[in-house]
């Protein structure tokens, strides 16, 4: 109680006597908020699971709350996802009515807890932050298959707009691009930033933005140039590290840094050394680095070919050599490969991931 009216009193006069005092009535205050919130999405819950929100003559619970309680409506989404997900977390929902987790991380939890693993995670969330919470929970969605479908939408969302903007001379660009992709670019940038750089030490003094600004004209002007690597496999296009689990890429659950749809499409035709760590990250061994297909089988291929192989396809433009048929090199086993043609990503998925299924 003396929190609470040091909280309250801090409200009223805008002061308090110390430091201290100060720091345990914004904690309080925060707790108190916490459970709040939770009182809330209780009432949103039994307020949709009445159907409510017809009274008012809307199609759903998201939208009456986007309307009446002046949220947006991706966090009136939100709101009524988590009020119906609490309901199959005890655990997690006592601890969020006591002010024990935020909201911020009760919306990551319920992504993807569960009977089987709501004690762990709620544990785990206990002694940490929100920002590790958000981590944790995208790795363990990220190693399931139910990510594929995350990774298709960012695959299917990728564009590229440009707004010219006469009066002061300028265009912006905006480009939306899935993780992976935007990796392969930022090291492009990288690279091209410190040739600059190095190149021009008069420019040393330009702000961060106006380096990388350059770096991409660079990108432009080489490419235009001429000074350019059209066959895929030839160079380190990524050199990525991606934290996962092995079973996982096998059908398995586990954590990933990246949706594991998006982890077999890099693996697909690239170089990979895997780096195996036991529970406490300590490295144990070091596999083999690549399995790409060289030139030769490439043109044996287009010989063969002449385009996509896969039913329905015939594409002819922008296809390289991919081997997912069989057993996937993910799988990390010896198998035979049944090498083909297959569309590249991005310039010829046309919206779509590469095929996966097997050849016939």
């Amino acid at each position: 109680m003396l929190a609470e009216n040091l909280a309250a009193s801090a409200v009223e006069s805008g002061r308090l006597a110390s430091i201290d005092d100060l720091d345990r009535a914004i904690v309080t205050l925060a707790a108190r908020i916490n459970a709040a919130s939770h009182d809330l999405l209780v009432l949103i819950r039994r307020f949709d699971e009445r159907g409510g929100w017809l009274r008012w003559g809307f199609d759903n619970c998201s939208d009456w709350l986007h309307w009446r309680c002046d949220l947006s409506i991706s966090a009136a989404r939100e709101k009524v996802r988590v009020a119906h997900a609490l309901k199959t977390l005890p655990a997690i929902s006592v601890a969020f009515a006591k002010g024990e987790l935020s909201y911020s991380k009760v919306r990551a939890l319920t992504r993807v807890a569960d009977g089987r693993n709501e004690d762990a995670l709620l544990d785990f969330a206990l002694h940490t932050t929100a920002a590790r919470v958000e981590e944790r929970c995208r790795e363990l969605r990220c190693g399931t298959e139910a990510s594929t479908g995350d990774a298709l939408r960012a695959h299917a969302r990728r564009a590229l707009s440009l707004r010219r903007d006469p009066a002061h001379g300028t265009v912006t660009f905006t480009v939306e691009l899935p993780l992976e992709t935007a990796e392969l670019i930022e090291k492009a940038l990288d690279r091209a930033t410190e040739a600059t750089v190095s190149s021009d030490p008069e420019f040393a003094e330009e702000s961060w933005g106006a380096q990388r600004a350059d770096a991409l004209v660079a990108m432009a002007t080489d490419y235009l140039n001429g000074d350019r690597r059209t066959s895929a496999g030839t160079s380190d296009n990524y050199q990525v590290v991606v934290h996962l689990d092995q079973h996982t890429l096998s059908g398995g659950k586990g954590r990933s840094g990246l949706p594991i749809e998006s982890v077999r499409r890099i693996a697909c035709d690239s170089e990979r050394v895997v780096l195996v760590e036991d529970e406490e990250g300590e490295p144990l061994s070091v596999g083999r680095k690549t399995r790409i297909v060289p030139a030769a089988i490439k043109r044996a291929l287009w010989a063969r070919d002449g385009g996509c192989r896969f039913p329905g396809c015939g594409r002819r433009r922008f296809v390289d050599a991919q081997h997912p048929a069989l057993v996937g090199w993910w799988r990390d086993e010896p198998v035979e490969l049944a090498v083909a043609l297959r569309p590249t990503p991005p310039a010829g998925s046309r919206g779509r991931l590469p095929h996966r299924e097997r050849l016939p």
